[in-house]
């Protein structure tokens, strides 16, 4: 078996083990012009005709290098002509993007990107987008993330699929795509910004890595065995989080399921990642008994209290008037707020049944409300300030009333009229408010 067919088998038993259906598939390779993206673009145009799926290419030209830019324009539209494969050529002008948006030029080119390529196969039934990361790739993503003080998911590295996306050379050698385009005879262009140590990845690339293989000449190689083991662990972390229910008490896992759960958490709820200092933050307050408010990127509040973990958004709620209640569950402000009625529950705080009043209802605090709790007078709205409970979220806090008035708020208490004593006949009330709009259910007895 000569180079040529053994770098194409390796492909193709690593498109095999990613366990995805291709027969009968269309997948776009973004392309470049370097090395990795025509070696991908190559492969898979071979390995398509054996496998059962078709290949297309998509360019995009930044307008961020003049000429060069259009030398590799021109490059990947003569590559495809010649190998008959479909190209669309996108233009943009990431500079301006850059600057209208306030984001870096990488960071702008980046989504551009994948925005083009992903309104690509909406237009045209695409399945797959394949990107040519490699090993060494992979590898440089490690060492960067290292140095930034990421976690165990920044260690996993690249993923090998990711939604839609999926890359096949990730476990092939930047060495090993040259040895095959030499052997195929084929040329491909460089970036003439990838030898400025200006930028991190390209000093990594160029310095760091290469003293890497002073200590171990298979240093790429090695980073990646590593990343593999951490990527077991974490998916091992993942299955085990799934386990725990959702108003799980943080306080009592160990420090590992934690952070990947606040981590989890948050961009399920909220999007977007989070940093070791702010994981650190809220871990530092889930064996408080009061109410905490960490802040977060992008606005965001992490509202921890009893080891329970919620998010505030900021959101802005508009107030809702009386709303009777009805035994059972009562899902008020379009699901927003739930408060269940029923008897001898396990949760909740408890209500002596032959003290209220006619019927239950819920309605958000009005200018004045006052309860009477512990034998004190409580001004509703000053408690709420004590308790640091977000003024938006003040509009939306559930007050339990009966025919004589306020019986029970949550984070304020049970009023001294309604409260059970030894022997008591009594009913339960359970409030949760969405765990997005970060409070937690209140037990308070």
């Amino acid at each position: 078996m000569n180079n040529i067919q053994s770098f194409e088998k390796n492909v193709a038993e690593y498109l095999q083990n990613m366990r995805i259906p291709l027969k009968d598939k269309k997948i776009v390779v973004a392309l470049s012009g370097g090395a990795d993206s025509v070696t991908l673009l190559l492969v898979l145009e071979k390995l398509g005709k054996s496998m059962g799926f078709s290949v297309f290419a998509l360019h995009v030209n930044h307008g961020i290098r003049g000429e060069e830019a259009l030398r590799d324009e021109k490059f990947c539209i003569e590559l495809c002509d010649k190998n008959c494969i479909e190209l669309k050529v996108c233009r943009a002008d990431i500079p301006a993007l850059a600057a209208k948006h306030k984001k870096s030029l990488e960071t702008c080119g980046r989504e551009y990107r994948y925005s083009a390529l992903k309104e690509f196969c909406s237009e045209n039934g695409v399945d797959y987008i394949a990107t040519a990361h490699n090993a060494n790739d992979n590898a440089e993503t490690v060492l960067y993330n290292l140095l930034r003080g990421s976690g165990a998911e920044g260690l996993c590295g690249i993923p090998e699929k990711r939604e839609n996306i999926i890359r096949p050379l990730l476990n092939t050698s930047r060495s090993d795509i040259e040895a095959y385009l030499a052997s195929l005879g084929q040329g491909y262009v460089t970036d003439g910004t990838n030898s400025d140590n200006c930028y991190t990845r390209n000093y990594i690339r160029n310095v760091i890595l290469p003293a890497c293989k002073t200590v171990n000449g298979d240093a790429v190689e090695a980073i990646n065995r590593a990343s593999r083991a951490v990527s077991e662990d974490c998916e091992y972390i993942k299955n085990s989080l799934k386990e725990l229910p959702r108003d799980t008490d943080l306080s009592v896992l160990p420090p590992s399921l934690q952070s990947r759960y606040i981590i989890n958490e948050y961009k399920r709820l909220c999007g977007g990642s989070l940093e070791g200092v702010h994981i650190d933050a809220v871990k530092n307050v889930l064996n408080s008994t009061e109410t905490k408010y960490i802040a977060l990127p992008n606005g965001i509040n992490a509202v921890v209290c009893r080891g329970k973990l919620g998010f505030n958004k900021g959101q802005q709620f508009a107030g809702y008037e009386e709303t009777p209640l009805k035994e059972g569950e009562n899902l008020i402000a379009d699901g927003c707020v739930r408060v269940f009625v029923g008897t001898h529950g396990e949760r909740g705080i408890r209500i002596n049944k032959n003290a209220v009043c006619g019927r239950l209802c819920v309605r958000t605090r009005r200018q004045g409300d006052k309860v009477l709790v512990r034998k004190i007078n409580r001004n509703i709205k000053k408690c709420f300030i004590d308790k640091k409970i977000p003024p938006a979220l003040r509009e939306i806090m559930p007050i339990i009333c009966d025919e004589r008035g306020i019986i029970y708020v949550p984070h304020v208490g049970v009023a001294d009229r309604v409260y059970p004593k030894t022997g008591d006949e009594y009913f339960t009330i359970c409030v949760t408010i969405d765990e997005r709009f970060g409070l937690l259910k209140d037990e308070e007895k």
